[in-house]
C-alpha cells in the first residue's frame, strides 16, 4: 500500500459526520441558530481542503507510476492547489487517459449520484442543520438529481468532463465562496447580492447541501478511478 492510498480512499463525507457529532448534544431552540453559519462554514472549508489534498495525493501517485505524467506533474502540477474546477478536471482527464477508458458507465454514474444524495439526506435528516436550513434543504432534496444527475457527471464528449454545464456553474459558486472564506474577504467586503442577482437567483446559490453534494460526487468519481489505476499497476507488477 502506498503512503496515500488510505487517505485517497477515505470518503469526504467523514468531515460532515464529525460536524454532526459536534452538535449532537445541542437542542434546536432559536438560541442555537447563530451556530448554523459558523458550523456550515467550518465543515465546508474542511471538505474543500480535504479534497484539494486528495487531488494532490492522486497526482503524486500518478507521477510515481507514469514517467510521462511525471514530466507534466513537475512542470504544471507540483505547486498546484487543486481548488479550481479546471485543475480538478485536468487531473481527471489525465487519469482517464492513463487508464485508456471511456466515460463511466450509466450504472456507475447513477450509483454515484444516488449514493451522494442519500449520504446528504441521511447525515442531515432531522439534525439541527435541517431545522436551521429548512428551505435550502428542501430545494436540494427536491431538485438535485434533476439539475445535476447522472447525465451531468463524468461524461466524454469532445473531451473528458468531470461535470457538465449545470454542475460547473454550481462548482463556480462553490469556488467563489471557498475563496471568500479562505481569504476572509467577508471581513472587509460586504458581498451583498445585487437586485438583479436576487431576482435571478440560480440553483445551488448559497446552498451548502448542494455544494456538499458536488464535493461528494467528485470524491466518489476520483476514488473509483484511482482504484482502477492502482489495480492496473498492481496487475502489471504481478505479471
Amino acid at each position: 500500500m502506498s503512503k496515500h492510498e488510505e487517505f485517497i480512499n477515505s470518503p469526504i463525507e467523514s468531515v460532515m459526520l464529525e460536524g454532526i457529532s459536534a452538535i449532537t448534544p445541542i437542542n434546536t431552540g432559536i438560541e442555537t441558530y447563530p451556530l448554523n453559519d459558523y458550523l456550515l462554514k467550518t465543515i465546508f472549508l474542511q471538505m474543500t481542503g480535504f479534497q484539494e489534498q486528495k487531488f494532490k495525493c492522486i497526482a503524486w501517485e500518478m507521477a510515481t507510476e507514469d514517467f510521462e505524467f511525471r514530466r507534466v506533474f513537475l512542470k504544471d502540477y507540483a505547486s498546484q492547489g487543486f481548488s479550481t474546477y479546471d485543475s480538478k478536471k485536468s487531473i481527471y482527464q489525465n487519469l482517464m487517459i492513463l487508464l485508456d477508458r471511456g466515460e463511466l458507465s450509466e450504472s456507475d454514474r447513477k450509483l454515484i449520484v444516488n449514493e451522494s444524495k442519500d449520504i446528504i439526506c441521511k447525515i442531515f435528516k432531522e439534525s439541527n442543520f435541517q431545522y436551521w436550513n429548512g428551505n435550502t434543504y428542501i430545494e436540494f432534496k427536491g431538485n438535485i438529481k434533476n439539475k445535476i444527475g447522472y447525465k451531468g457527471i463524468a461524461r466524454k464528449g469532445e473531451g473528458y468532463n468531470l461535470l457538465e454545464s449545470e454542475g460547473q456553474k454550481v462548482y463556480d459558486m462553490l469556488y467563489r465562496h471557498r475563496n471568500r472564506l479562505a481569504h476572509n474577504t467577508f471581513s472587509y467586503q460586504r458581498n451583498l447580492p445585487t437586485l438583479h442577482e436576487l431576482e435571478n437567483k440560480e440553483f445551488g446559490d448559497s446552498n451548502y447541501f448542494t455544494w456538499f453534494y458536488i464535493l461528494i460526487v467528485i470524491d466518489k468519481i476520483m476514488i473509483k478511478l484511482y482504484n482502477e489505476f492502482n489495480q492496473t499497476n498492481k496487475s502489471l507488477l504481478d505479471m
